[in-house]
């Protein structure tokens, strides 16, 4: 009896210390890819033309004298001497999208009666008078001003004026009838002035050839900081133009340019191919905020010592002390929006009676990490074991998931990223306000707002997302 005894000591001995029993739970890790959405934003980029620049560069154009002829003979023999002059400046102003121009005009007429009675003794008789005077009148233009989708200036002109004096002409009693042949000169300068007006507000607006090359520039990649090497990238989509308006001294546009924005870090990007200026929306909102997605990272190498540095080593005991593990170390990693955690261990572990069995594997566990923007961390919740590995340890180590450990570990992980984020605003900072459109557009910008979006994972990293809203002005440092 008593050597069985010790057969049955020896036996147990040898079980507890022979071969360990390897548990290595399927690793849940996939390699997924990373492609977070960029959100598109809004770069409003106004246009301002002052107003007295436009009516100067008019009144330049015509000189004072607008028409004259001083031949009674011309003409057919019409016997008149015709003068039109401009007695002011002409007078522009522009409500919303329509141009209104204002030119005071006189007209001077000179008129000849003359009458030949034929020759007597080689002296011509008859009879000669002339008789002058002024008309004065106000010409109206009225142009309204559009722009078609392929960034061409359409105007639609109409034309007016009023007499303040009508013209008439009496020679010796004799009424001479001027009115239509002045009406005729007057309407010839009335179509000068409106052809001339749309040259000049066509040449002035010329959209086509100040935006393009700012179109073309937004697609190379912009240092904006040089600490981190960080890189500014636009990705321009569609360009709109909002409703003309205007205010006592100048007619403001308003281009809203829909892009994405992004700033990469590290190597400097490859610039985009440009595509050709787009046709011209109407749709597009005229706003001064933006949307820009950065990215903080935090290494799984990092997070990983963070948590060996609690746990390693660490042993737990489950049922009374019938099972025993010691951990030897942790493995943060992701998959999709998931955090895993790969608990590496040993131990030994009851398999009936007095039976003890040596283990060693690995099992793993996921949680849903969250970024507390106020506390400037990242924590992990929800922690529990990963389907796979609850799976994989039902039948052998039911005894794993009393909630000790997955428990222990989500009180744990808690990660600061509160130096990260700033990193990150430093970056917007400086990407908002960096000549992002090319170097005659200035631009200015503050940072309202950084709301993590999301969080994702690649083989070395966490990726948290961050969508950062603000505002922007934008503005041409000449038209």
């Amino acid at each position: 009896m008593k050597k069985l005894f010790v057969l049955l000591i020896t036996g147990l001995f040898l079980v507890s210390c022979g071969s360990t029993e390897k548990l290595y739970a399927p690793n849940p890790v996939k390699k997924l890819p990373v492609a977070p959405e960029v959100p598109a934003s809004v770069i409003n980029l106004p246009l301002s033309l002052k107003i007295k620049e436009l009516e100067n560069k008019l009144n330049a154009t015509y000189p004072s004298v607008l028409y004259e002829d001083n031949d009674f003979d011309n003409n057919n023999g019409d016997n008149l001497i015709v003068k039109v002059t401009k007695t002011d400046t002409l007078r522009l102003k522009i409500i919303q999208d329509v141009v209104y121009v204002d030119a005071p005009i006189q007209v001077y007429v000179k008129g000849r009666l003359k009458k030949d009675f034929g020759e007597v003794f080689g002296q011509s008789l008859g009879i000669e008078k002339t008789q002058d005077a002024n008309f004065r009148l106000v010409v109206h233009v009225k142009s309204k001003l559009g722009i078609t989708p392929d960034w061409q200036l359409s105007t639609k002109t109409e034309t007016s004026f009023d007499w303040v004096e009508k013209p008439s002409l009496s020679i010796a009693g004799l009424s001479i009838p001027i009115g239509q042949f002045v009406q005729n000169k007057v309407n010839d300068q009335i179509r000068n002035l409106s052809g001339t007006l749309d040259q000049e507000i066509t040449k002035r607006l010329d959209l086509k050839s100040k935006v393009e090359p700012v179109w073309q520039s937004m697609f190379v990649p912009r240092k904006v900081n040089e600490q981190y090497n960080a890189w500014l990238l636009l990705t321009p989509q569609s360009i709109g133009l909002t409703p003309l308006r205007t205010d006592r001294d100048n007619l403001f546009l308003n281009l809203s340019i829909r892009t994405g924005v992004e700033v990469a870090v590290a190597a400097q990007p490859r610039p985009v191919k440009p595509s050709p200026l787009p046709k011209l929306r109407t749709d597009l909102p005229a706003d001064s905020s933006f949307n820009l997605q950065l990215v903080a990272n935090l290494s799984h190498e990092e997070t990983s010592r963070q948590l060996n540095t609690l746990f390693a080593g660490k042993e737990y005991t489950f049922e009374n002390g019938k099972h025993n593990i010691f951990v030897e170390s942790l493995q943060l990693s992701g998959t999709g929006e998931k955090m895993l955690v790969g608990v590496k261990f040993k131990g030994k572990v009851a398999k009936g009676g007095l039976m003890r069995q040596k283990v060693s594997g690995e099992v793993w566990l996921a949680g849903k990490p969250v970024v507390d923007t106020a506390s400037g961390e990242l924590r992990v919740k929800e922690v529990d074991f990963e389907l796979e590995s609850r799976n994989f340890f039902a039948k052998s180590a039911q005894w794993m998931f009393k909630g000790k450990i997955e428990k222990e570990i989500q009180e744990k992980m808690v990660f600061p990223v509160k130096a990260k984020l700033e990193e990150v605003r430093q970056m917007a900072e400086a990407a908002v306000n960096s000549p992002m459109l090319g170097d005659k557009v200035k631009s200015s910008g503050k940072i309202r707002r950084i709301t993590p979006s999301n969080i994702r994972f690649t083989d070395n990293e966490a990726l948290i997302l961050l969508q950062i809203d603000g505002l922007l002005n934008v503005k041409l440092q000449k038209l």
